[in-house]
């Protein structure tokens, strides 16, 4: 498992450096090829938050394109959600599965998307 966050714009704003000159992204984009050539099975883990929900299916993709088969995503627990948030990760899970089901239906296998049920209950 690789805990990332997702795409540039994501990685750096969750998992900042202590130096603001270096970009945690940079850190870790450069040994994402040499961890899935030896390890192709990784599971690409993410945390979500209410700065980072509108994020979800951009990240769910960039994931893919990198070449990770299976991604789950985290909601931080400790923050709070509003409805609005709640709304817009509904709306990402939504664009998630559509082109999931897309992808079956033009007989490509897509990257498996799976939320962590009992952990969603807990950010209502």
């Amino acid at each position: 498992m690789l805990s990332i966050d997702g795409a540039p714009e994501t990685q750096n704003y969750s998992r900042p450096c202590r130096n603001p000159n270096i970009s945690s992204f940079d850190l870790v984009i450069k040994n994402i090829p040499i961890l899935l050539k030896y390890f192709p099975n990784t599971t690409f883990r993410g945390t979500i938050d209410d700065h980072t929900v509108s994020h979800l299916f951009e990240n769910y993709i960039f994931a893919s394109c990198l070449g990770f088969k299976n991604v789950y995503f985290m909601p931080n627990c400790r923050n709070s959600w509003s409805q609005s948030n709640l709304d817009i990760l509904e709306e990402e899970f939504k664009k998630i599965y559509v082109y999931m089901i897309h992808c079956f239906q033009n007989n490509k296998y897509p990257t498996i998307f799976t939320p962590i049920a009992e952990s969603f209950k807990r950010i209502k």
